[in-house]
């Protein structure tokens, strides 16, 4: 993610949650039924998302661990504690999503230029959750999390979603994000300006940024 270091892997996640609360965990065997189980519902997560409706999402999570701990024949009434776990790391600000040194900074600096802001991501409906306990919700004026839209980058609808929230042209709005075709080519297949953050590149050139305080001088 452009904002956020990004370490979520669910199946790996789910087995240290179990394996934190003392449950004995076989990670070749355990997780690939994690994966499978992951697969096959989540189409129903993706219709679930549709409702904005945070308890309905979040309790498709309790019952994905609930059938893991099941089918993996690890003991289900440590359900729980898994999942209590699980919501204290997600809360944790330096675990799983961790804030990039640059974010903040280049936040308050585009804030303080009169710029508006909007964060428009391919995430799920904890999209505004990760956003407010990091810390973020007050530069943004939008928040848009495609699975909550039907729709994921680089369609053009997820861009007209945008444009129509902010009530602004494709052509006063630039696009910053960390991948070629989702962000950069989406983007510019709906009218608006784009870049792409390269945090490894110390020589940006073109397109590219490698930090987003580069934003400031531009």
């Amino acid at each position: 993610m452009t904002l956020l270091e990004d370490q979520w892997d669910p199946a790996r996640f789910a087995m240290e949650c179990a394996e934190q609360v003392g449950m004995p965990i076989d990670r070749d065997a355990h997780g690939p039924i994690y994966k499978t189980l992951l697969r096959r519902g989540w189409p129903e997560f993706r219709e679930r998302n549709l409702t904005r409706d945070s308890s309905v999402c979040d309790s498709w999570w309790d019952d994905l661990t609930l059938d893991w701990l099941r089918e993996s024949g690890l003991d289900p009434n440590m359900h729980p504690d898994v999942m209590s776990k699980a919501r204290a790391r997600l809360q944790d600000t330096t675990d799983v999503f961790r804030v990039f040194s640059d974010t903040r900074p280049a936040l308050q600096g585009l804030k303080e230029q009169g710029l508006r802001l909007a964060v428009l991501s391919n995430w799920d409906n904890s999209l505004h959750r990760v956003i407010e306990s990091h810390g973020l919700s007050e530069y943004f004026e939008v928040v848009i999390a495609s699975l909550e839209e039907g729709v994921e980058k680089p369609e053009p609808l997820i861009f007209e979603i945008l444009l129509e929230r902010l009530g602004c042209r494709a052509d006063q709005v630039l696009h910053v994000g960390d991948n070629p075709l989702d962000d950069y080519q989406g983007a510019r297949g709906s009218g608006l300006h784009g870049r792409i953050i390269d945090r490894s590149s110390p020589s940006p050139e073109g397109i590219y940024i490698s930090s987003l305080l580069d934003l400031l001088e531009k």
